[in-house]
């Protein structure tokens, strides 16, 4: 196992020859790794599964992340079945909304 502190070092060694480095990390909610390992990076983005991450549990995840002063840069929408969009796909931002990204309108 690797400790934060360890995984410091080893990010600070490798930073100049990367020109990004991804961490993938265990949900947010279910393990405090994400959430300890964001004050080692310039920003979290967050990763949502079509029809099973919940508006309610995102925004959980959000403030979880934010007691660790983590910088959210965005979010992914992954295994969004291409023909059941609907009228997100018409209004894209609609999605964001449902999410509590942006407020409703």
């Amino acid at each position: 196992m690797l400790l934060p502190e360890e995984l410091g070092q080893i990010l600070s060694h490798v930073r100049s020859q990367y020109d990004m480095i991804i961490l993938d990390t265990p949900p947010a909610l279910a393990f405090p790794d994400a959430a300890v390992l964001s004050r080692q990076t310039d920003g979290v983005v967050m990763v949502v599964k079509w029809g099973r991450t919940s508006p309610s549990t995102l925004v959980q995840a959000m403030r979880a992340l934010r007691t660790y002063d983590a910088r959210t840069l965005g979010a992914v929408l992954t295994q969004a079945p291409p023909n059941s969009l609907g009228e997100a796909e018409k209004h894209p931002f609609r999605i964001y909304s449902h999410y509590g990204l942006l407020p409703p309108g």
